[in-house]
C-alpha cells in the first residue's frame, strides 16, 4: 500500500550508490506493475481493450530488465512474489476491485456506440522505471499480469532458482530475507522504510535507479535509503524509529519538524492515540500466518499466485505461533472460509460475467483442493467484477463422494472433443465454445459464441485489420481466457493435491490432470485479434458441427439471427436452440453430463 508522502519527507537523506557487486531481492509484483506502466506509457484504452501489447511482450519487458540488471554486475538473490494476503487486506482488495470494475465499467460505456477502434502504439522500452503517472493509472491492466511474469520466470533458466510464491506478502518477505542477510531491497514500496531491516538493510526504489556509464562500462546507480542510518540521523533510534515519524506524519496536519519533535518524545496524550499508533503498526508490519515449516510452501512456487491462496485457506492451516492474536477472530483467511479474487476482464458489464460460463470447472478445483478427513466447505465465495463492496457470489462445491463422477464427465468431454475436433489448437477454444453454448442455452439466450463467430467471419480477410472491432468478439475472448484460466486453476489445484500427497489420487483425477498437461501458457492466451482469426478457422473447420454432436443438438438449431434482430428474435432463436437431441430433456445434475449417443 505504502505510506503517503514518506518517501518525498526523507529523499534528502537518500545516499547515491553504485549497485554493481551488490546483493539485492526484489519486491516481484512491485516490479511487474512498474514494468507495465512504463511499455504501456503510450498506449490508448483502446489499444489495452483489444490487446496490442501481448503478455509475451510485456513478460520479456521485465526478464530484459532483469537481464539488464545483472549484465551490470548487481547480484539478484530473490525474487519474491506475493502467494497469500492476510485476513486485514480484505477491505482494501475489495476496495480495489471495485475501482478496477467501475473502470471497466466506464470503458464498454465510452465505446458502446461505436465499436472499439484499432489504435496501436509501439510499446516503450526502458530500463528506468519512473513513478506510474495518472494516465497509465487510468489504463486497465493485463487481467492475468503478475502470474505471466511468475510462469515466464518459472521457464527461465537464468531466474527459475531465485523465483519464490511466498505464504505471505512479497515486501514481508524481502525484509525478512534483508533482515537476516543483509542487502538491498527494490521495490515500489514506501512499507518497507519502517520494517526491521537489520543494522545494514536498506531500500532502492525502482523509479531511482537508472543506468550510468563510467569508465567505459555501464553500471546500475541509485539513490539508497538505510532506515537504521537515517533513525540516527534524525536521532529517533531510541525513540520509535521510523514508524513513530511515519505515524506522526500521516495522522497529523504538522510540518516534519515538528513530526520528529512529537516522534522523539514519544507525545501521546492520551490512550487513543497510543491505540491509533498500535494500530497503525498493526496495518504496517508483517505478520506470519503460515508456518515456515509446512510442507505447503515448498509447492507455493509452481503454482499461481492467486491458486496458492486458495490453496492455502483450503488446508485449514493452524495459526503461526508468532502471529498476532490481539484479535479474538483472527484466522488465517479473510472474512470468509474460502473465497477468490477473480482477475477483471475486459468485457461488457451489461452481459453475464465472462467467468460464468466456466463456473462449474472452478467449483470442481474448489473442492478438490480440500483435503479428505477434515472439515468441509460446501460453498466458496467468488468476487468477479464488483460494483459495490457488498458483493461476491457464492458458488457451490461438490461433495466428496461425487468429485469423480464430476472428473469423469469431464474427461469423457475433453475426450469427445478431440474426437471430433481438428485441427488439435482448436480444440481448448471449442471447449469454451461448448461451455458458453450450453450456458446459454440453459438461460433460454441465444450463445454468444454463436454472434462472435459471425463476426469474426465477417471481419477482413487475413493480413488486414479491421477497423472497429465489436462487443461479441472482445466479450468471448473475455469468456476464452476465463475458460482456459479456469483450467488452469483445476489443473493446479491437482498439481498440488499430488505434491502434498494429500491423499491417493483416483485413477480418473490422474486421467483428467493429464488430459489438461496441454493447456497453453498464460503467454498465449489471445488478444481480440488472435480470438478473430481462431474463430473464423473454427468456422472453415466445421468445428461448430463437431460441437452440437458432442452436445447431442442439430447444427440447424443454431441459425444465427441477423446482427440487428431484436430481443425477440433473439429469444426465439434461442428457443429453437433448445430444441432437438438431449436439449429437451431434463437437465443432469452433473454439469459435465452433456453427452449424447452419437
Amino acid at each position: 500500500m505504502g505510506i503517503p508522502g514518506l518517501t518525498r519527507t526523507l529523499k534528502p537523506y537518500a545516499v547515491d550508490t553504485t549497485l554493481r557487486g551488490k546483493s539485492v531481492v526484489v519486491d516481484g509484483p512491485a516490479l511487474v506493475h512498474r514494468v507495465w506502466e512504463t511499455v504501456m506509457a503510450n498506449q490508448t484504452r483502446a489499444s489495452v481493450i483489444l490487446g496490442h501489447i501481448s503478455y509475451q511482450q510485456l513478460v520479456q519487458a521485465v526478464i530484459d530488465w532483469l537481464d539488464r540488471l545483472r549484465a551490470c554486475g548487481v547480484h539478484v538473490r530473490r525474487i519474491y512474489f506475493d502467494g497469500y494476503l492476510p485476513p486485514r487486506k480484505w477491505e482494501t482488495r475489495r476496495k480495489r476491485l471495485v475501482t478496477q470494475s467501475q473502470q471497466m465499467q466506464q470503458l464498454t460505456t465510452h465505446y458502446r456506440a461505436t465499436g472499439v477502434k484499432a489504435a496501436h502504439v509501439d510499446p516503450s522500452s526502458s530500463f528506468a522505471l519512473h513513478h506510474p503517472t495518472s494516465d497509465a493509472q487510468a489504463l486497465p491492466k493485463h487481467a492475468f499480469l503478475v502470474p505471466a511474469a511468475v510462469e515466464a520466470l518459472m521457464q527461465s533458466p537464468d531466474w527459475k532458482s531465485v523465483v519464490r510464491v511466498v505464504p505471505g506478502e512479497a515486501d514481508a518477505f524481502c525484509a525478512d530475507d534483508v533482515r537476516q542477510s543483509g542487502g538491498i531491497v527494490l521495490t515500489a514500496d514506501s512499507d518497507l522504510l519502517i520494517e526491521d531491516l537489520g543494522p545494514e538493510g536498506s531500500v532502492v526504489f525502482f523509479w531511482d535507479l537508472f543506468e550510468k556509464s563510467a569508465d567505459g562500462r555501464e553500471d546500475i546507480s541509485a539513490q539508497e535509503y538505510t532506515p537504521r542510518d537515517i533513525e540516527a540521523r534524525l536521532d529517533l533510534d531510541k525513540s520509535g524509529g521510523l514508524s513513530r515519524l511515519a505515524f506522526e506524519l500521516g495522522s497529523n496536519k504538522i510540518s516534519f519538524n515538528q513530526a520528529i519533535e512529537h516522534a522523539a518524545s514519544k507525545m501521546f496524550t492520551n490512550p487513543a492515540r497510543e491505540m491509533a499508533y498500535e494500530k497503525f503498526l498493526q496495518d504496517h508490519m508483517p505478520e506470519e500466518y503460515i508456518p515456515s515449516d509446512h510442507p505447503v510452501v515448498s509447492v507455493l512456487s509452481t503454482l499461481d499466485p492467486r491458486i496458492s491462496e486458495v490453496t492455502i485457506q483450503s488446508l485449514n492451516i493452524q495459526l503461526s505461533e508468532s502471529a498476532s492474536v490481539s484479535a479474538p477472530d483472527r484466522t488465517p483467511r479473510g472474512p470468509e472460509h474460502l473465497s477468490m479474487f477473480l482477475p477483471v476482464l475486459i468485457e461488457d458489464h451489461r452481459r453475464k460475467s465472462a467467468w460464468e460460463s466456466s463456473q462449474t470447472i472452478r467449483q470442481l478445483a474448489y473442492g478438490l483442493a480440500q483435503p479428505p478427513g477434515q472439515e468441509t466447505h460446501s460453498t466458496t465465495i467468488e468476487y468477479r467484477t464488483l460494483l459495490s463492496e457488498l458483493g461476491g457470489r457464492r458458488a457451490t462445491i461438490p461433495a466428496p463422494e461425487i468429485m469423480d463422477e464430476w472428473c469423469e464427465q469431464l474427461v469423457t468431454t475433453l475426450d469427445q472433443i478431440e474426437s471430433h475436433v481438428t485441427p488439435p489448437e482448436l480444440r481448448w477454444l471449442a471447449f469454451a465454445v461448448l461451455q458458453e453454448i450450453q450456458a446459454s442455452s440453459s438461460e433460454e439466450r441465444y450463445p454468444l459464441a454463436l454472434n462472435a463467430l459471425k463476426g469474426a467471419v465477417q471481419q477482413p480477410n487475413k493480413g488486414k485489420r479491421a477497423s472497429t472491432y465489436s462487443w461479441d468478439i472482445i466479450h468471448f475472448t473475455a469468456v476464452y481466457q476465463a475458460s482456459l484460466y479456469s483450467l488452469r486453476i483445476l489443473r493446479q489445484v491437482m498439481e498440488a493435491r499430488i505434491a502434498l500427497s494429500l491423499v491417493k489420487v483416483s485413477d480418473t483425477q490422474q486421467q483428467l490432470r493429464r488430459r489438461l498437461l496441454g493447456l497453453p501458457s498464460i503467454v498465449e492466451y489471445p488478444a481480440v485479434e488472435d480470438s478473430i482469426k481462431l474463430l473464423r478457422k473454427f468456422q472453415e473447420s466445421r468445428c461448430l458441427s463437431a460441437i452440437c454432436k458432442v452436445l447431442g443438438i442439430p447444427i440447424d438449431s443454431f441459425e444465427i439471427p441477423p446482427k440487428q434482430g431484436s430481443k425477440a428474435d433473439a429469444k426465439q432463436h434461442a428457443s429453437r436452440g433448445n430444441s432437438g437431441g438431449k436439449s429437451t430433456q431434463a437437465r443432469s445434475t452433473n454439469p459435465f453430463d452433456i453427452l449424447d449417443s452419437i
